[in-house]
């Protein structure tokens, strides 16, 4: 599998060529391991009211994700634990529009998150995003990011190796639990999961601090994200994604240009972070460590 391994790193370097205007933490060199396909993703702020013609237009092409018509959902909450460094690294490297970053996160899904969690790497390679998972009971993600967890002993090889390389980056970095969020997603795919295109819609997007490896968080304590402070518009809007291999199918072309829809590059844990420090206090209160920082 050599030819699929990928060096992973923090990186100064920005898109566009120039390097950051501050140094960042590097984590230490290694190997990716086999990983999910690689995607785009097109992101777009659009009024609620317009979403219902989004879902038609897309109609013809997807079907609502299977695994929410199994349990009898048309949409889902999906909650997010995201790991970060005493020197923000993971938010830094984003604001300085790094071509190559990583996330470390852990993902449930249920209005009261259940069943399995995944850890995740999801690494931003100038426009592509890779992402390795590996599936955890949820009562095991707490052991496993405080040090103290045995390894689960149902993955596959390649599971058990993504499992791994984030427990090691959380190790080599000193990444922790940092901020939860949360989204309620209505998710559309292709028939055929080959394609894998993909069409989300994300609403009631909040965020909490948190001070341990929990994935349910305080019922009130959700922090709204999808505000004017975030997309500049007044009223409700909805985080629509677009999500596909290689190249847009066509009609999605067609869908962006029919609504006048303008990508943005809206990241829900930047907004978290970014409400974290434009409230020093909340920041001071949500954070044990954040005395460390250099």
């Amino acid at each position: 599998m050599a030819g699929s391994k990928l060096n992973l790193v923090w990186s100064s370097a920005r898109v566009d060529g120039k390097e950051a205007a501050e140094t960042v933490a590097r984590a230490p060199l290694i190997n990716l391991p086999v990983r999910e396909v690689d995607r785009f993703e097109l992101k777009y702020w659009v009024p609620n009211a317009v979403c219902q013609e989004v879902v038609e237009y897309a109609r013809p092409y997807l079907i609502l994700d299977p695994w929410n018509v199994k349990v009898g959902l048309e949409r889902q909450y999906n909650s997010t634990l995201y790991l970060e460094t005493p020197r923000l690294d993971a938010y830094q490297t984003h604001k300085d529009q790094a071509a190559d970053r990583y996330k470390l996160r852990v993902r449930a899904y249920g209005e009261i998150p259940a069943g399995m969690a995944f850890f995740e790497v999801k690494r931003k390679i100038n426009a592509i995003t890779v992402k390795t998972r590996a599936p955890v009971p949820i009562e095991e993600v707490g052991p496993l990011l405080e040090g103290m967890g045995p390894m689960p002993e149902k993955l596959s090889t390649e599971e058990r190796r993504s499992l791994e390389n984030f427990l090691f980056l959380q190790t080599a970095t000193g990444a922790r639990p940092y901020v939860l969020v949360r989204a309620h997603r209505e998710s559309y795919c292709t028939p055929d999961p080959r394609e894998d295109v993909r069409l989300t819609f994300d609403r009631d997007i909040g965020f909490q601090s948190v001070r341990g490896p929990s994935l349910r968080g305080d019922p009130r304590g959700w922090i709204p994200i999808d505000g004017y402070d975030q997309h500049g518009f007044y009223g409700q809007h909805t985080m629509i994604e677009l999500k596909f291999p290689r190249f847009a199918p066509a009609w999605m072309g067609h869908l962006i240009n029919r609504l006048d829809m303008w990508r943005v590059a809206y990241s829900k844990y930047v907004a978290a972070v970014q409400s974290l420090i434009d409230q020093p206090m909340t920041d001071a209160m949500a954070w044990d460590f954040a005395g460390e920082i250099d």
